[in-house]
């Protein structure tokens, strides 16, 4: 799944659980897994994409960090955060947790 399906389904699961429950109600009435898809994609399709396209807007927003979120992950850089490995690929996870965590924490 992708961090913008992840996103969406946060920003609103209804789309994605009324998909699932239309491909299963094919399904049920003898449509073949094709038909079920393309019946649930014309039914809540344009949704899931609206909802896909605020998730996008959403991580766009992300991309310049705030003032809190730069300072969080300087402190994984410079002080190992709340790091515990060395691994600079861990380093840039445990950075960008920290910068999505002082996020969530601003106020505003």
């Amino acid at each position: 799944m992708t961090m913008i399906e992840k996103m969406a389904r946060a920003i609103n699961p209804l789309p994605y659980q009324s998909w699932e429950s239309m491909y299963h109600f094919c399904i049920g009435q003898g449509d073949n897994e094709e038909t079920a898809r393309e019946y649930a994609d014309k039914t809540h399709g344009p949704e899931i994409l609206r909802t896909k396209e605020q998730a996008t807007a959403a991580l766009n927003a992300m991309r310049e960090p705030t003032p809190e979120m730069a300072q969080a992950m300087k402190a994984v850089f410079l002080y190992g955060g709340h790091n515990p490995y060395s691994d600079i690929s861990v380093s840039l996870a445990a950075a960008f947790i920290s910068a999505i965590d002082a996020a969530i924490q601003e106020e505003g």
